[in-house]
């Protein structure tokens, strides 16, 4: 048998997978299977350690293989697991972590409707009378844009660079994030509530494509909408529609059900939540919700 298939055999994949989660168990105390981003790293990790060792000997990528999960639990997942799992400390420890820490979603930036991305954008921080952060986690779906050249990235946060290294990456829905963890710890400090935010690749650059159109046409009867040519949708895609303009409080989180791309307009089949429901969406927005990216910051 060759070492591809002694390794990718259910064998041993369900035996590493019983030997690390005991030793989670036993050195960490926690049982990491009923995270599901555990055993959704668990499945990138076993298929990126064979490619990741050059040996002949199946030991040497098992091993490679224990070291990296085991490594994500502790750096990802512990804390949060810890939070849920200790009784009677879990609401005091729950509190806690809400005062110091906060999750910015790239979905809740400040609108820029002359161009707007992701991968550039302004944050409006809540008043929690703090005057610096921690960049802890990154976690963003990885496209075909020059910005992913390689597993490290730069996050630059009011013009202070960053850099994130790749600890795991994770497949969902058809895409997959990757999470990035900073080299080292560096204090940011701000005055004003509004922090920009801007990821680079190690050279400093970005296309920095926008990422949210307008609706040009909408066909109520079909449940669909034309905006222009954009390849960042695709079914099974979660939608928001807005008015960002301010004309209206309309706001709308749809399921994409299908995709047609022509020359120069791309057609979106949506999903509605309620049966007959017809939406009037012409000259509104669009932002697709499994593009965003999220960032954890820690208060101090």
């Amino acid at each position: 048998m060759s070492l591809y298939d002694k390794y990718y055999s259910q064998q041993n994949k369900n035996y590493m997978y019983e030997l690390i989660t005991n030793i989670v168990k036993k050195e960490y105390n926690s049982d990491p299977t009923q995270l599901n981003s555990y055993n959704d790293a668990y499945e990138s990790n076993f298929k990126n350690a064979f490619h990741k060792i050059n040996t002949d000997d199946i030991k040497d990528i098992n091993k490679e293989l224990l070291d990296t999960q085991v490594n994500y639990f502790v750096s990802n997942l512990y804390d949060r697991d810890k939070i849920f799992t200790e009784g009677n400390s879990a609401n005091k420890n729950l509190k806690e972590s809400e005062q110091t820490n906060l999750i910015i979603n790239s979905n809740n930036r400040i609108i820029n409707l002359e161009h707007s991305s992701r991968y550039h954008y302004k944050i409006n921080l809540p008043d929690l009378k703090k005057n610096s952060f921690f960049i802890e986690k990154v976690v963003l779906p990885i496209d075909d844009s020059s910005l992913f050249i390689g597993p490290l990235l730069i996050l630059n946060v009011n013009n202070i660079p960053v850099e994130l290294q790749m600890i795991a990456n994770v497949s969902m829905n058809d895409r997959t994030y990757g999470i990035y963890t900073p080299f080292y710890e560096k204090r940011i400090l701000f005055k004003e509530p509004i922090i920009t935010f801007r990821f680079t690749n190690m050279v400093s650059t970005n296309e920095e494509k926008n990422d949210l159109f307008k609706i040009l046409e909408s066909e109520q009867s079909l449940n669909q909408l034309m905006i222009n040519r954009s390849e960042n949708y695709q079914e099974g895609d979660h939608i928001r529609i807005c008015d960002f303009e301010k004309k209206s409080s309309f706001t709308k989180i749809l399921k994409i059900e299908s995709v047609n791309h022509e020359r120069d307009r791309t057609i979106i089949k949506y999903i509605s939540d309620k049966e007959g429901e017809k939406l009037l969406v012409k000259d509104l927005y669009l932002l697709n919700l499994n593009e965003q990216n999220t960032i954890h910051i820690t208060y101090e």
